[in-house]
């Protein structure tokens, strides 16, 4: 169960959101706090961002959350929109290869390094354990960063983790951060970011599937969900017509 422990104003809304962290797993330390009070801070005064569908976001956890992914600012802006914290599956490069800073903001922030070219049961049984204890799991389906801001075509572990946990998926399309480069001075212009939280995914039907590409059809279906939250030019290999993502949400029970 999702408890409440925090509040600050989102940007653009003139209104309080609370923060939630669930359980013993869900606990965060004073740093943790402050770095997330702190994107907070930095989304508010450096950018204007709108939030769609906030009344999607289940009060209670466990859930999955899976997003398009164009920036390294994606896993900050999740955790200022929702209302818990997200510990996201972030490749273990920013921990083996990065420097003492990105190592320090990896560890305190609480992302799960994970390798990409191949099953990392490490990183999945941690994914597990906190789901289980009631906490939200964020994922980029895509496995890495989209340079042009289309979606990719996803790997199927996120729709491997929702089906073997019976965790259910929030989808969120993520708009405007896509090519704005890492120079801290853009927030001088205030670009305009939109999320949209889409609703929850229930793909117990594929969880009971006996089908051997049951894992790449539930990820198909939290792909096509996520396209359906993005405007057309970046639905890239999800693009279809507004009959297939219809289709898609009625599968996954939407």
């Amino acid at each position: 169960m999702f408890t409440p422990t925090a509040a600050f104003p989102v940007a653009g809304k003139g209104q309080t959101h609370s923060v939630y962290y669930s359980g013993e797993m869900g606990k965060q330390s004073l740093m943790s706090k402050v770095l997330h009070s702190g994107a907070a801070g930095a989304f508010r005064l450096g950018s204007r961002l709108t939030v769609h569908g906030r009344e999607n976001a289940p009060p209670t956890g466990p859930v999955i959350v899976a997003v398009n992914h164009t920036h390294n600012m994606d896993p900050a802006l999740i955790g200022v929109i929702m209302p818990w914290q997200v510990r996201f599956l972030a490749k273990r490069e920013l921990v083996t290869e990065g420097n003492a800073l990105t190592r320090w903001l990896v560890r305190t922030w609480g992302l799960i390094p994970i390798t990409r070219d191949r099953l990392d049961r490490e990183a999945l049984r941690t994914a597990r354990e906190h789901l289980s204890g009631g906490g939200a799991i964020g994922m980029f389906p895509e496995g890495t960063r989209s340079r042009d801001g289309r979606m990719g075509q996803a790997r199927p572990g996120t729709g491997f983790l929702a089906l073997t946990t019976g965790a259910p998926v929030l989808p969120v399309g993520i708009e405007g951060l896509a090519g704005l480069g890492h120079n801290p001075a853009f927030v001088v212009r205030r670009p305009r970011f939109t999320a949209r939280i889409g609703k929850l995914l229930d793909l117990s039907e594929l969880a009971e599937s006996k089908a051997d590409d049951r894992f790449e059809q539930a990820t198909n279906v939290i792909m096509h969900a996520i396209a359906s939250l993005l405007p057309e030019h970046m639905r890239g290999y999800y693009e279809g017509s507004a009959q297939d993502i219809q289709h898609t949400e009625e599968r996954a029970g939407r």
